[in-house]
């Protein structure tokens, strides 16, 4: 607790000198040169930090996300696509929908993951299924979806689809 207030006490001392008032909306170019230059930690006092912000801050360290009150879809997309475990920090926050998520899933290299630490905030479709499988092509995640989402699974739509798929990658391995 002492560290955190020594470095909000840093954050106003800076702010002061840039003759930028810490509490209350700073511009861009400030709020930049405060992530960049001086240290990406102090995007936790930051008002309504910019999307920029947001995305060089957890470029630095991607658990800052978690400090973002309204962290931007870019924001989330750039912390879950390199670092998928890290979607937790965002499932409980606003802007995380269902594109965003379909996003994540589309840029990750572990889908399987990404729809386990979902924890049922984002409702899983047909499409977020298919594009997991078409990523992940194997018989054993085909058989894990088949458990998770039986209902999805059975669907005419999701038949169709699968059918394209072998036709494309070819059998289940």
């Amino acid at each position: 607790m002492v560290k955190q207030h020594r470095d909000y006490q840093n954050y106003v001392d800076i702010c002061n000198i840039m003759g930028v008032d810490p509490n209350n909306d700073m511009s861009k170019k400030s709020q930049l040169y405060i992530i960049n230059v001086i240290n990406s930690n102090y995007i936790k006092f930051i008002n309504n930090p910019c999307k920029e912000a947001q995305i060089e801050a957890v470029k630095h360290c991607a658990a800052l996300l978690g400090y973002i009150e309204y962290p931007t879809p870019e924001a989330i997309h750039e912390v879950c696509h390199k670092h998928p475990l890290l979607i937790k920090l965002v499932t409980d926050k606003p802007n995380y929908n269902e594109d965003v998520f379909y996003n994540i899933v589309k840029d990750c290299h572990d889908p399987l993951q990404v729809l386990y630490h979902n924890n049922d905030q984002i409702k899983i479709t047909e499409n977020i299924l298919l594009l997991c499988l078409e990523k992940s092509w194997r018989k054993t995640f085909y058989n894990h979806i088949q458990q998770l989402y039986p209902e999805l699974v059975d669907s005419e739509y999701f038949s169709y689809h699968i059918k394209k798929l072998k036709l494309l990658k070819g059998p289940l391995k």
